[in-house]
């Protein structure tokens, strides 16, 4: 999953979005939750499913995008005084530079 991420991000920003030759300059905006919430997976076989951290993929598809392509991510965090730090923190282990984030005031 977080291959196919960054190649859908590498190639809006290297050849355009969406069939389009518009090309984008940023990578996001990347909506967040807080904490950060998982994808469930069910199957027939498995009727306990068990959430993968399908928003911490996602943010590590963008920071692998943004070492390629040196496009700036913005991060929208989740509504909660943690959610900024927390994110950025895992965007930067991710390998993603932590240059812009959109919406960071926690709501109240």
């Amino acid at each position: 999953m977080v291959e196919q991420l960054e190649k859908e991000f590498i190639a809006d920003i290297n050849e355009g979005a969406d069939g389009t030759d518009s090309r984008c300059g940023v990578i996001g905006e990347l909506g967040c939750s807080w904490p950060l919430h998982g994808e469930y997976k069910r199957s027939p076989s498995n009727s306990n499913a068990r959430p993968f951290d399908f928003e911490k993929r996602v943010l590590q598809a963008a920071a692998s995008a943004q070492e390629s392509t040196g496009a700036p991510a913005i991060i929208h965090p989740g509504r909660d005084p943690k959610a900024p730090s927390e994110i950025a923190r895992l965007f930067s282990e991710a390998g993603g530079k932590d240059e812009a984030h959109g919406h960071v005031t926690p709501g109240k």
